[in-house]
């Protein structure tokens, strides 16, 4: 394997917490990933925060700071959106899967252990692998003598638990924050080794609330940056996140005051939302529910054409050519392909 080992994304400070999860999970499932040189940052870099808050003090900190995303687990991502008030504070909250591939600022990882739903076996294998194992988990990286065989007798749950929380981790790439509204033997366990290594600093709330450090603007370029990387994942994965994403991203475009980009995104949400209710309609032989199904594609294709989207009118077109209806738009997409492609070269098109 070669890797570049340098990265460019996280300093220091956020790389140490993200290395060290990393290290607990080669300890604890030698397979589990494959061994490669440790990420090192360019520059140093503030510690992450260790915080106990409620979920009220969690919107208070995103009102203070408008670069701040709120990761949580992706199962409670609802039910902590529900509690945030506001939709433009609810856009500002991703699940940890959700967010991968995705990077921001500042981030805060609200509740990951106390989000645990088999609370005693996890947490106590929290405790064992960050706690009674710590000694052992920096030695083998210090002698480079890691485990190489058998996994650590923990629930093998905890491979895709380290995961997880490594890929929380690394979404930032300014500040970090643990914030939980509960005391949980896992999050005691994190505090303590962090902080007993000095990765990390324990942090009161309402001092951070009112810091400077915290105050801050999200400019127009900002928004429309982050905008536009919300709306480049829609399609890469299924239609439910790409609607939520394309949803972020007009949220954005919106904030940004950049009225062709927000149409843009408008018009593509339209399309996969059409899209979304065309694949969950069933078909059957019926001729009303063969009408109604016709006239879904039909809407699916040309919203997709109306958004200048001409692979996913192609798309469509495709999955459902058996509509009737839909036997004249493979030829409109055409065209409108081959005249998009005369005004871009700037040639004039043959008859």
């Amino acid at each position: 394997w070669e890797k570049l080992v340098h990265n460019y994304r996280s300093h220091k400070g956020i790389l140490r917490v993200a290395n060290h999860v990393l290290l607990c999970l080669h300890h604890a499932f030698p397979l589990a990933a494959a061994k490669l040189p440790l990420d090192a940052g360019l520059v140093q870099g503030p510690r992450p925060g260790l915080l106990h808050a409620n979920y009220d003090q969690v919107t208070r900190l995103l009102e203070a700071n408008q670069r701040l995303r709120v990761l949580v687990r992706d199962d409670m991502k609802e039910e902590i959106k529900s509690k945030s008030g506001t939709s433009d504070l609810s856009s500002a909250i991703f699940g940890i899967r959700e967010a991968k591939g995705l990077e921001f600022s500042d981030v805060v990882i609200v509740d990951f252990f106390a989000g645990i739903k088999d609370k005693k076996k996890l947490q106590k294998a929290w405790k064992r692998l960050l706690v009674d194992e710590a000694k052992a988990v920096l030695q083998a990286n210090k002698e480079g003598k890691a485990r190489t065989k058998d996994s650590l007798d923990v629930p093998l749950e905890m491979e895709l638990e380290l995961k997880l929380l490594y890929t929380g981790v690394t979404r930032g790439c300014n500040r970090v924050f643990f914030a939980e509204s509960s005391e949980t033997p896992g999050f005691s366990s994190l505090c303590r080794v962090l902080t007993e290594n000095g990765l990390a600093v324990n942090m009161d709330m309402n001092n951070i609330i009112g810091g400077i450090d915290m105050k801050k603007i999200m400019t127009v370029d900002d928004w429309r940056c982050e905008g536009i990387e919300f709306a480049s994942q829609a399609g890469s994965h299924d239609l439910t996140y790409s609607v939520d994403m394309l949803e972020r991203a007009l949220s954005n475009f919106k904030k940004a005051g950049d009225v062709a980009l927000a149409e843009r995104a408008h018009a593509h949400l339209v399309a996969v939302q059409f899209e979304k209710e065309l694949s969950n309609q069933d078909f059957s032989n019926d001729d009303n529910q063969t009408n109604l199904y016709a006239e879904k594609a039909v809407n699916a294709a040309t919203a997709y054409l109306h958004a200048g989207l001409v692979d996913g009118a192609a798309r469509i077109c495709k999955d459902y050519c058996n509509v009737i209806e839909l036997n004249k738009l493979p030829e409109r997409i055409l065209k409108l392909s081959r005249l998009s492609s005369v005004n871009d070269s700037g040639d004039k098109p043959k008859n």
